[in-house]
């Protein structure tokens, strides 16, 4: 079976680098690792005609993105990247780190509520945006929502950091959705685009839909290959729209 997995991973990529000295557009992805599934061979598959350029930062937020002096330096990284970049439009995806760990555990640090914490990455994410819209147009995704259980165990390093948060999945989820909220009408404030995938992935329980969930093992980040389908479908829809 290995030899198996090595000759699809083989030709997969010889056809990105086919599509990809042929596409017509390029797109500069930039977020956190929930980007990576940009990478999906069904991108290839449903837009032949476009490259997606991909720079992730594992452990981004939308807090420290505006800032030249966070821990994983993202800001820097993103700002060189779209310098670099001759495509006109960037998509930008941040948020899930926030709000399903970093914002809690700063809660739980220093006492009081998750609301400063919440305003201040929503603020500074926005300045981030705003700046950028100044120099390409932007499309902004909508955070991914918390995919770990409460007292979640195992999984990779990621989901066992996680593990320490004590807030339950129902209200990390609500706080995402706030968060998702907050961006869009600042976005359309600012006349920015924003695609929210959250109606897309909600059960009707409040909580992701099952289907999102990452099976393989315990993981932070959406079953590849459904999430892949839905942006692929969702982007389609989106790039064929007048202006787009």
């Amino acid at each position: 079976m290995m030899w198996f997995n090595n000759l699809f991973r083989s030709l997969r990529e010889d056809v990105r680098r086919f599509l990809y000295a042929r596409a017509r557009r390029h797109v500069l992805v930039i977020g956190d690792s929930h980007i990576r599934v940009f990478e999906h061979e069904y991108f290839l598959w449903t837009l032949p005609h476009i490259r997606f350029d991909i720079v992730y930062v594992p452990g981004a937020t939308a807090t420290g993105v505006s800032n030249s002096k966070s821990q994983t330096n993202s800001a820097r990284i993103f700002d060189e990247a779209v310098a670099a970049h001759t495509g006109e439009l960037v998509l930008v995806h941040l948020g899930e780190v926030d709000t399903a760990y970093t914002l809690w555990k700063k809660m739980e640090r220093n006492g009081g509520d998750v609301e400063k914490p919440l305003a201040r990455a929503v603020r500074n994410y926005c300045t981030f945006l705003g700046a950028l819209a100044q120099r390409k147009k932007v499309l902004v995704l909508s955070a991914c929502l918390p995919t770990l259980d409460d007292q979640a165990t195992g999984g990779d390093e990621v989901a066992a950091i996680r593990e320490s948060v004590k807030t339950s999945r129902k209200v990390r989820t609500e706080l995402a959705l706030r968060f998702n909220a907050e961006v869009a009408a600042y976005c359309e404030a600012h006349g920015i685009d924003f695609l929210s995938l959250d109606a897309d992935v909600l059960s009707a329980d409040g909580l992701l839909a099952d289907k999102w969930i990452n099976r393989k093992w315990p993981d932070h980040h959406y079953a590849r290959g459904p999430f892949a389908r839905l942006l692929a479908k969702k982007l389609v829809e989106r790039f064929k729209a007048p202006g787009n």
